[in-house]
């Protein structure tokens, strides 16, 4: 995304902020023990909405989040600033977050290394073949 414009970048961070406030509602969710059942009873609306509007499967209008955030008893507030002001502020909550975290020491980052892996990945390819066609014998 290194040639795309100024305004691509924005709508790109528009809908970040708005999956943020969407993962931060479910937090909130998990956080008071309630199952997506539950929320989309207290919303009266499908559970299979909740699951949609959780995973960001719909475009999720303003009274949706106000309902999504009654039902989880939760304040959501906005905010208007420039688009410079706004990446400012990310650029220094980012550098905030960086010197924040605490400094290892040397012994601990080899344990570390030496560890075992503990996790499995799974990696999918998929390469494209034209493949010619077959005549059908009839």
């Amino acid at each position: 995304m290194d040639d795309a414009s100024s305004e691509d970048r924005l709508g790109v961070d528009l809908a970040r902020a708005q999956n943020q406030l969407v993962r931060e509602l479910r937090a909130r969710r998990v956080q008071l023990n309630l199952s997506a059942g539950e929320v989309a009873a207290r919303m009266g609306v499908d559970p299979s909405f909740v699951s949609r509007f959780e995973q960001g499967g719909t475009n999720a209008t303003f009274a949706t989040i106000r309902r999504y955030a009654k039902a989880v008893d939760a304040m959501v507030t906005y905010g208007v600033c420039s688009y410079q002001e706004h990446k400012t502020k990310v650029i220094a909550e980012r550098a905030d977050a960086v010197f924040r975290q605490p400094r290892e020491e040397p012994e601990n980052l080899m344990a570390q290394v030496k560890k075992p892996a503990t996790r499995t990945v799974l990696v999918r390819g998929f390469s494209a073949r034209v493949f010619p066609e077959t005549p059908v014998s009839t």
